[in-house]
C-alpha cells in the first residue's frame, strides 16, 4: 500500500481507534495523531499514523466487521516503535467499503 494523502484524521476513524485501544488495554500508552496518511488500498479505509520510515512491530488488536453487503472485514490496529503504526482495514473480497465500521458493529477476533 502506498501513502496517497496526508490529512486530518476523521472523527469516525478516531472513535474507532480509541475504542480499539480500550479493547486492547493499551489506551493510555498511545497518542492518536491529528494527521494521518490515507493509504491507497482500493477504498477499504486503511490509514497510517507515522511516516513510512518506521516499520511495523506488533498487532495490538484485531476485530471483525461485516460491511452492509455482508462481506467480512478484518480491522487490525498495529504499532511501531511505541507509536501507533496503522489502522489496517481489509475487506476480504478486496472491494471498497460500503459503510465505515462503527464501534457498535465490531467483534474481537479470537
Amino acid at each position: 500500500m502506498l501513502d496517497t494523502l496526508f490529512r486530518n484524521i476523521r472523527n469516525v476513524e478516531k472513535d474507532l481507534v480509541e475504542h480499539l485501544l480500550t479493547l486492547s488495554s493499551t489506551g493510555d500508552r498511545f497518542q492518536i495523531p491529528d494527521k494521518v496518511y490515507q493509504l491507497n488500498d482500493g477504498g477499504m479505509g486503511s490509514i497510517r499514523f507515522v511516516d513510512k520510515t518506521q516499520a511495523y512491530f506488533n498487532d495490538l488488536i484485531q476485530v471483525q466487521y461485516f460491511d452492509t453487503d455482508n462481506i467480512p472485514v478484518l480491522i487490525t490496529l498495529t504499532e511501531a516503535n511505541n507509536n501507533l503504526y496503522e489502522l489496517d482495514i481489509w475487506k476480504v473480497n478486496y472491494k471498497k467499503l460500503k459503510t465505515y465500521p462503527t464501534i457498535d458493529k465490531i467483534k474481537i477476533v479470537t
